[in-house]
C-alpha cells in the first residue's frame, strides 16, 4: 500500500545558550583593610595600605583602600616593586591590566610602570613609566592591552614597578584589575532549515537540517517524531537511521539523516501518518538512552583493607531516556545562569567559586545548585523543576527566596518536565558507566587509571593506579584548586567528559543504604542528613574515582573546591 508524503516538518531547536566571549576577571583588588593575600612588596618602607583621607579621596572605581608609594627622601631612581600572586592563565589569552592612579605632585619624575613574569622571579617590564603632572589632584583609569602575555603560559605573575624621581611626590593605586580573553568561543547551538519528505514512494524518509554553532566542533543530534500534529514527541535515534545523527555529528549545513521509517514492527508500523511531525535537536547535553543497568558493586576492593561496604548490594536499575550536560557546569556557563538569576528573584547562599573561564565552577552548596537548575530553565524558557510544595505552581518555584535552604521532597519535584535538575544517583551511576558492563572506572578498555586519564590525587598503593603519586602534574599550578578545563581528558562510551576525576558531581539523592530489589527511575530516600555526591576529584584518592564509589556532606557544605555539578533534562 502506498504511503502518505509527510507534510513540511516542523524545526526543533534545542539551543543551549552560553555566554559570549568576553573579558574574565582573573585578579582584582585593592579595596580591604590589607593588601589581598598573595600581593607581596619588594620595599615596604616605601609602598604601604592606606585608607582614604583628604587626600587622595576615595577613588570613584573601588573605594577607599589603596597602595601608596612615598618617593619623599628617597634617592632619584630608587624602585619598588609590588608583585601579584601567581594567576592560572589555563584557556586564556591577551592580559589587559586595568588600574586607577592618583598623584600628589608638581612634577613628572616619579612613575609607575607595568610588569610580567612566567615564574615569579625574571621579570619583563612591558610599558614605559606611567607619569602625569597630578596638580588636578584627581584620579585617572589607565588600561593597558598586552595581547601576547598570556599565550601558552600556564602561569602569569603582573607587578607595578614604582620609580622615584627625587621629588616629594606620593602616588597611589586603586582598582587594579587583571583580565584576559578566553581562547576559546562558547557554544551556542542551532538547528535551522529543517525538511522531511518521503522518498519516492519507498519506505524511507529523507530529513535534512543546517547545524550552526560559532564554537566549531561537534553536536549531539536527535530527531523525534510526532504522529499526533506535534502534541507528543519521541526520539527515534534508532538502527533505522543512518547519516548524520547521534554523536559526533560536525557543524555545517545540508546535514542529511536518511529514515528506514515503515515495516512491521518498525518506528511506524502503520501505513497513513497524515498528522507526522519531525523535529532536529542540537546540543552539547548527551542522550543516555532508557534501560536497566547493574548499579553498585559487590566486589568493591582497593586491597588496602578499608574498602567502602555501602555500594552493595548490587542491582538493577531500569531508567527512562534523558539528557546529560556534555561537561561539568563551567564557571562562565555558571555566572551567566547566576547573574540572571539574581536579577530575576532568585537567592544564593553562596557565589561559588572558579579557578579559570573553563574549569568547573566549584565550592557551590547542594541547595544553590538546585536553585541554578531552576534558573537555567527559566532563562531558557523551559519549565523548572524544583518547588516549595506539591501544588508545583509558578509562585511555588524554588527560587531561595524567602527560605534560602529548603529540604525539597521527592514529590515537589516536577520529574517529567522539560526543565533541568541534578541527576538522580542512578542516573549519574549509569551515564558513568557510559554502557560498559562491569567496569571500575568510566572507559571501557581498561580496569586501571592514570593521570592520562582523569585529573585526581595519584596514589600508587592502590592496585590499579599506574600514577604517578600526588596530584596532576599537568594542572598543579601551586594555587589550588588544581582543576581541569572541561574536556581536557577523553570522554566515556556515551560522551560525557569528566565523569571522574576534576570535581566531585552533587546528586538530586538523600545518602542511604541499597537495597536489593530492581527498581525503576528510582528518586532515593524521601529524607535524610546528607546528600549524594559522585565522580572523586582532583585531590581525592583514585578509589572515589570509580564509578560505584559513594561520597555524601550535608547539602549546605561549601567548605570544599572539589564540590561542583552537572544537570540533566528529560
Amino acid at each position: 500500500m502506498q504511503r502518505s508524503a509527510f507534510t513540511l516538518l516542523m524545526l526543533g531547536v534545542l539551543c543551549v545558550s552560553r555566554t559570549a566571549k568576553a573579558d574574565v576577571i582573573l585578579v582584582e583588588g585593592f579595596d580591604q583593610a590589607t593588601i589581598p593575600t598573595g600581593w607581596t612588596c619588594s620595599n615596604d618602607a616605601k609602598v604601604t595600605y592606606v585608607t582614604a583621607g583628604t587626600s587622595p579621596v576615595a577613588s570613584p572605581y573601588e573605594g577607599t583602600h589603596f597602595v601608596k608609594f612615598a618617593s619623599a627622601g628617597a634617592a632619584s631612581g630608587m624602585k619598588a616593586q609590588l608583585k601579584s600572586p601567581a594567576i592560572s592563565t589555563v584557556g586564556m589569552t591577551g592580559t589587559k591590566v586595568v588600574f586607577a592612579l592618583f598623584g600628589q605632585s608638581g612634577t613628572l619624575l616619579d612613575g609607575v610602570a607595568l610588569q610580567y613574569s612566567t615564574d615569579g622571579t625574571t621579570w619583563i617590564t612591558v610599558t614605559n613609566y606611567y607619569r602625569k603632572n597630578f596638580t588636578d589632584l584627581a584620579w585617572t583609569l589607565i588600561t593597558c592591552n598586552y595581547p601576547a602575555i598570556t599565550t601558552n603560559q600556564p602561569v602569569l605573575y603582573i607587578a607595578f614597578e614604582f620609580v622615584a624621581g627625587g621629588s616629594s611626590a606620593n602616588l597611589y593605586i586603586d582598582y587594579a584589575r587583571v583580565l584576559a580573553l578566553p581562547n576559546y568561543i562558547e557554544s551556542s547551538v542551532t538547528v535551522t532549515n529543517v525538511t522531511a519528505s518521503q522518498t519516492g514512494n519507498s519506505k524511507y524518509v529523507d530529513i535534512t537540517y543546517d547545524l550552526l554553532n560559532p564554537a566549531g566542533g561537534t553536536c549531539e543530534v536527535a530527531v523525534e517524531v510526532s504522529t499526533n500534529s506535534g502534541a507528543t514527541y519521541v526520539v527515534r535515534n534508532s538502527t533505522n537511521m543512518t547519516g548524520d545523527v547521534g554523536l559526533g555529528i560536525s557543524v555545517g549545513l545540508q546535514k542529511i539523516v536518511e529514515w528506514f521509517a515503515y515495516y512491521t514492527g518498525g518506528d511506524l508500523p502503520g501505513d497513513i501518518y497524515p498528522d507526522a511531525r519531525v523535529r532536529v535537536t542540537a546540543t552539547d547535553m548527551v542522550y543516555i538512552p532508557a534501560g536497566a543497568f547493574m548499579m553498585g558493586s559487590n566486589s568493591f576492593t582497593d586491597g588496602l583493607g578499608n574498602d567502602p561496604t555501602d555500594a552493595a548490594p548490587r542491582h538493577q536499575v531500569t531508567l527512562s531516556a534523558y539528557w546529560m550536560d556534555k561537561y561539568e557546569v563551567t564557571s562562565q556557563q555558571y555566572w551567566k545562569v547566576y547573574m540572571w538569576a539574581t536579577n530575576n528573584g532568585y537567592s544564593f547562599a553562596v557565589a561559588g567559586a572558579v579557578k579559570a573561564p573553563k574549569h568547573p565552577v566549584h565550592s557551590v552548596n547542594w541547595y544553590d545548585c538546585v536553585k541554578w537548575c531552576n534558573a537555567r530553565s527559566q532563562m531558557e524558557g523551559l519549565t523548572p523543576c524544583y518547588y516549595t510544595s506539591a501544588t508545583k505552581t509558578p509562585a511555588n518555584v524554588y527560587k531561595g527566596v524567602p527560605t534560602s535552604a529548603v529540604d525539597i521532597q521527592n514529590g515537589w519535584v516536577n520529574w517529567t518536565t522539560n526543565g533541568y535538575r541534578l541527576p538522580t544517583e542512578a542516573e549519574w551511576e549509569k551515564a558513568a558507566r557510559g554502557g560498559a558492563v562491569a567496569m571500575r572506572f568510566p572507559w571501557s578498555d581498561a580496569y586501571i587509571i592514570t593521570n592520562s586519564r582523569a585529573n585526581y590525587n595519584g596514589d600508587t598503593t592502590y592496585k590499579y593506579d599506574l600514577g604517578p603519586n600526588g596530584y596532576n602534574p599537568r594542572f598543579d599550578d601551586a594555587t589550588e584548586p588544581y582543576t581541569s578545563p572541561a574536556g581536557y581528558f577523553a570522554p566515556n562510551g556515551y560522551g560525557l567528559y569528566d565523569m571522574t576525576g576534576n570535581v566531585m558531581e552533587w546528586c538530586w539523592d538523600w545518602y542511604d543504604v541499597y537495597g536489593s530489589a530492581s527498581v525503576t527511575d528510582p528518586q532515593g530516600p524521601s529524607d535524610g542528613t546528607e546528600r549524594v555526591l559522585r565522580g572523586g576529584s582532583w585531590n581525592y584518592l583514585p578509589t572515589y574515582s570509580r564509578v560505584a564509589r559513594r561520597a555524601k556532606i550535608a547539602p549546605d557544605s561549601t567548605r570544599a573546591s572539589y564540590m561542583g555539578f552537572r544537570c540533566v533534562r528529560r
